[in-house]
C-alpha cells in the first residue's frame, strides 16, 4: 500500500513539475522571472521548483539571447556559443565562462582562443557591420557572431537582441 501512495505522489509531482515548465516556456521573455515568482509562491513547494529550475533558466536564457556582462564586453547566451557544463564562449573577448542560470551570474573566466583563423577574421568583420547597424538602430540593443564549422562548410552566425526593455505594447500594459 505504502509502495502505491509513494507511486501517486511521485506522479504528481512529475505532473506538477511538467506544469510549471509548460507555463514558464509560455511566458513572455520579460516576464520570466515574476512569472517564475509566482509560480514558487502559489506551489509552496520549493523543492519541486528549485530541482525544475536550472534546467527551465538555461532553456530561457538560450532562447532568449539573454546579456551577459564579461569582463570585457557583453555577449549573448544562446545554443550557438554552449560550451559544456553551462560554460559559454564570448568569441569577442576570445573567453569562455561558467554561467549561473538561476542567479544569472558569470564567474570562472578562461582564456578561449577561435582555433580557425580564417573564421574569426570573417565573424569580426560581420560583427563589426552587424554591431554598427544594430547601435545606429538600437541603442539598447546588443548583438554577437559567432563562427561555426560544419563538416566541409564554415558559417558566421549573427544574432542580436535589440529589445528595448521600456517597450510595452497597449494590449500588454
Amino acid at each position: 500500500m505504502l509502495r502505491v501512495v509513494r507511486a501517486s505522489l511521485q506522479e504528481g509531482r512529475t505532473e506538477q513539475a511538467q506544469a510549471i515548465a509548460n507555463l514558464l516556456r509560455q511566458c513572455p521573455a520579460e516576464e520570466f522571472a515574476a512569472a517564475f515568482s509566482d509560480l514558487r509562491a502559489l506551489l509552496a513547494d520549493d523543492g519541486l521548483l528549485l530541482q525544475e529550475a536550472p534546467g527551465l533558466c538555461a532553456w530561457h536564457n538560450k532562447v532568449h539571447f539573454t546579456p551577459v556582462r564579461t569582463p570585457e564586453c557583453r555577449v549573448l547566451l544562446t545554443c550557438h556559443n554552449a560550451l559544456e557544463e553551462n560554460r559559454f564562449f564570448d568569441p569577442q573577448a576570445q573567453l569562455s565562462f561558467k554561467y549561473d542560470h538561476v542567479r544569472g551570474e558569470a564567474s570562472d573566466f578562461q582564456a578561449h582562443a577561435q582555433e580557425d583563423g580564417k573564421a574569426e577574421m570573417w565573424r569580426r568583420a560581420l560583427e563589426e557591420a552587424l554591431g554598427a547597424y544594430v547601435s545606429h538602430h538600437y541603442p539598447k540593443g546588443l548583438c554577437s557572431v559567432f563562427a561555426h564549422q560544419h563538416a566541409e562548410s564554415k558559417r558566421a552566425l549573427g544574432l542580436d537582441r535589440s529589445t528595448d526593455l521600456n517597450y510595452c505594447p497597449k494590449q500588454r500594459c
